[in-house]
């Protein structure tokens, strides 16, 4: 996919939000994907000549607070991932039939649990997706934003 995802903290400085730790190689034309679960924000960043925060969408995490370690715990990991597959909403509907809706118009397949994550951190799990969904609700434990 050449996108590169990830979950976590940011920090303030000079009135722009920065990633905190996030590394990866200076190409024109790469793209990266940043979410602040804190503050359910999703920034796009792009590189041209230097990294440059291109978008910034309202997004929801999991249904649980905090790292995701096991499959089934409704948390949302935080870490550096790929993204493996893009589908469209009408592939999702051909693959998925009629509950494919709740996707939303698309969807990412994130390479959850990364190397780091099964070996050092012994987390499992997999099927994690950055993906839209029915149009005008978006999903947060408690808070329904419309």
């Amino acid at each position: 996919m050449g996108l590169v995802f990830l979950w976590c903290s940011v920090f303030v400085q000079a009135n722009e939000l920065r990633p905190d730790g996030l590394i990866f190689s200076d190409y024109p034309g790469s793209t990266v994907l940043v979410i602040d679960k804190s503050a359910c924000r999703l920034m796009v960043y792009k590189f041209k000549e230097s990294w440059e925060m291109h978008r910034v969408f309202p997004c929801t995490t999991g249904k649980v607070n905090g790292d995701k370690f096991r499959e089934g715990d409704l948390k949302t990991p935080i870490g550096i991932y790929w993204l493996n597959q893009a589908w469209a909403g009408w592939e999702l509907a051909q693959y998925y039939g009629n509950g494919a809706n709740v996707y939303g118009t698309g969807a990412f397949e994130v390479s959850y649990p990364n190397y780091f994550d099964q070996v050092i951190e012994r987390k499992n799990g997999n099927g994690i997706w950055i993906h839209g969904t029915v149009k005008g609700i978006l999903y947060r434990p408690e808070v329904v934003f419309l």
